[in-house]
Formats: structure tokens, sequence, C-alpha cells
């Protein structure tokens, strides 16, 4: 599910309407409540479901989605709120010896000058009793949620993570399991980064009006999708259908690029199962300038994005050329 929405050119600033004050459903953050909303609807066949977010959506509001054992919630932290016993998230936090310690291995940044480095991290977690707010006013709301708090930090500064979850938390272990599942909120970012700047550009996009820029970003959003897909299947060995992603034709279109693309020592030949997933990754990532070799870092989504719109290009030609034979 995806909401999408678009400020008309005359809206008032907050402060003109009163923004702080108005009902959750007339304010933008609702899209977080939404979303969560549609999505229960559609997994509603899910066993158990774990909505997780950043911490644009640390709002109090959002636990109306919450059911016992069926709908948890995991977001990072953004408020240092009251907790029973007039104390603040940070203040119990504090309090608390770090309960259990492990190295973490931080991958290097080339565009932010910074190297890989492994840091200690220190892991505490607690449970407390959240106070609503007075600026939530979801009367149906109880006036306090028991919920989990887990911290992950960096022993020397750095690293910082705070996350409310409704999944108990009680072991090392559980604590673990929760910065895992935030962890793979990345590809979210991933999805910004191929929409953005690095990928199809959008915010340069020279359309003016915002249900143009609404239907632009949809599809880009569709193909960035697929790219995620794929660069999944690659770190995988589960052997994604390669039909998730590309139909018959296309595939046939994928063998014959296949042929040209494999080099004569063991070291560039695409070593995944014929017509998986994994298999179609590694033939578009090297059309996207991916060298194959099995010493490389796994392909990004940068260069699959290259790689996708390069073979549609060929793709095409490939169709007219059938279509004269």
């Amino acid at each position: 599910y995806i909401k999408t929405w678009e400020r008309p050119a005359d809206t008032p600033g907050k402060h003109d309407r009163d923004y702080q004050h108005l009902p959750i459903q007339e304010k933008e953050s609702y899209k977080w409540i939404a979303a969560a909303n549609q999505s229960k609807a559609l997994l509603e066949q899910a066993n158990a479901i774990t909505i997780v977010a950043d911490r644009e959506s640390d709002i109090y509001d959002l636990f109306d989605v919450v059911e016992k054992d069926k709908v948890h919630l995991l977001i990072r932290s953004n408020h240092d709120r009251l907790i029973s016993g007039k104390l603040k998230l940070s203040g119990c936090l504090n309090a608390l010896p770090v309960m259990y310690s492990y190295d973490l291995a931080v991958a290097g940044d080339i565009r932010k000058a910074s190297s890989k480095r492994i840091v200690r991290m220190g892991l505490k977690w607690a449970k407390v009793e959240l106070l609503k707010p007075v600026s939530c006013r979801n009367e149906q709301l109880a006036n306090v949620q028991e919920i989990y708090v887990v911290e992950a930090a960096e022993q020397n500064k750095g690293i910082y993570w705070r996350i409310l979850t409704t999944h108990e938390v009680t072991t090392a272990e559980q604590a673990l399991q929760i910065i895992c599942w935030y962890k793979e909120r990345w590809h979210i970012e991933q999805i910004h980064r191929l929409l953005k700047t690095d990928g199809f550009r959008i915010e340069k996009s020279q359309l003016e009006q915002g249900w143009a820029i609404r239907k632009l970003t949809l599809l880009a959003m569709m193909a960035s999708l697929r790219i995620l897909q794929m660069m999944l299947a690659y770190q995988d060995d589960n052997e994604q259908s390669i039909d998730e992603v590309f139909d018959h034709q296309e595939q046939k279109c994928l063998q014959m690029i296949a042929k040209k693309l494999e080099g004569a020592t063991e070291k560039l030949k695409n070593t995944a199962k014929v017509n998986t997933l994994k298999w179609a990754t590694w033939i578009i990532a090297r059309i996207g300038g991916w060298k194959g070799y099995t010493s490389q870092r796994k392909p990004g989504p940068i260069v699959l994005q290259k790689g996708l719109a390069k073979f549609y290009n060929v793709y095409e030609g490939w169709l007219l050329y059938q279509d004269y034979n």
C-alpha cells in the first residue's frame, strides 16, 4: 500500500491552521495510521504482522492499530516520552546498566570519506508504561500504553538507536531480534535513493502539478520495487522465481544477452541456476556496469537501475527484430 498526497499551493502554514490542535485525521502525520490500517487489511491472513517505522512515525495515536498477539509495532523513538513514575525514557535507560555487548561491523562509505570499522555496542531493554501525551485527542486510546524499549548504543558514542515495541523483550536474544528487524528498514532507504538523485531523479522533474508528480513517483516506485526484488534475490540462495519480475518474452531476451556476457574463466561465469531471478540479476548488473567477478561486492540498487534501463532499450529493439523475422 502506498499513500500519496500533495499540498494545494494555497495551503496555509501550520500556525494559521492551528496545526497542533487539529484532530489526527486532519494532519499529514495520519499517513502512518492510514498506511498501517491498510497494511493490516491487505495482510489479514498473516499469523502476525509487525509494522516497522522510523522516527517520524513516533505518534501515540499509532498504538490504535495494535492487536494483541496479531499486530505489533516496532518504532524508532523520536520523542523522549514521559513514562510512569514521572520519568522520561532517557532517564529510565540511563539508570540501567549495559545488559549485553556485541561487536558490529560498520561498512565504509566513500561518499562520506568513512572507513569500515568494528564498534562495540551495548544493549539495554526495559518494560515501561508510556503516558498519553496532551496532544493525543483520541479518547478511545488508553492513558497508559505498556510497551518495551530497547536501546542499542555505541560504547564510545556515535551509533544510537532507541526502539519502542509491543513485542516482549526480556532477554538479549529478543533485544537483538528487535534490532535485526529494525535494520530491515534499510530497504526503504534504498528505495528513496533509487527515486532521488542517484536513480530516477524525480526531484529534478519539470512537472509542476501535484497530481502529475504523484503519477511519476508511482511509476518510479514500480521500477524501484522490481530493482529491490532483484537485489534481494542476489543476496538469497532460495532461487526465487524469475517469473515474479520478468515475463516469458523478457526471459528469452535475457537468454540471448547472457551468451555474450559470460567470460572464458570461471570467475566470470554466471553461477546462479538458469531462469531464476538471481540468474537474471547477474545479467542486469553486468549490463549496468558491474564487472561480475566473485571478489566484487554484490551489485547495488544504482547499478541494477542503470542495467534495467539499458536492458529495456535492448528489449525494445529485440521485439522489433522478432516482429520482422
